[in-house]
């Protein structure tokens, strides 16, 4: 009698594992509808030395040049991170990507932020590579702590 009871455990443990994995799904499901609310961040415009240029994310957190997102093109942008500039210039910086459809890839790493340059605090030039056309949202981060979100649109 005991083995039955310990048999029916075991196996009811199993189907609850079963279950997990059908549970697992809908965290991935409800990822993707809400990805679908994903929209570009604000742009804005910044001049210097007579210059003006077009920037995506949040003025006075951190922004990227405002230049197209082609899926599968290397492409060179300027970052711009504002803040205590003794918390963020010559700090690492690292973006991670995640795309509406759940990729996720580290898309810089390693890098340094360079002193001020149009207004922000920090700046930074970089290569980025996206594979996929949609929304993806890129997490800067500044010594490891998150420093800003901005939503791009990768075409």
């Amino acid at each position: 009698m005991l083995i039955f009871v310990f048999l029916s455990l075991f196996l009811a443990g199993c189907t609850h594992a079963e279950s997990t994995v059908t549970i697992d799904k809908k965290p991935k499901a409800a990822t993707q509808a809400l990805s679908k609310q994903w929209r570009a961040s604000p742009t804005f415009s910044v001049t210097s030395n007579g210059i003006t240029v077009q920037w995506i994310g949040e003025k006075g957190r951190v922004a990227v040049t405002n230049f197209p997102f082609i899926a599968g093109q290397t492409q060179k942008y300027m970052w711009l991170f504002w803040g205590n500039e003794n918390e963020i210039i010559g700090k690492d910086y690292k973006v991670i990507a995640t795309s509406d459809r759940g990729i996720q890839k580290t898309v810089l790493s390693g890098q340094s932020l360079n002193g001020p340059i149009w207004g922000a605090t920090a700046s930074s030039p970089s290569l980025i590579t996206l594979p996929t056309k949609g929304m993806w949202r890129l997490d800067a981060y500044v010594n490891d702590q998150l420093h800003g979100t901005i939503f791009v649109e990768v075409k």
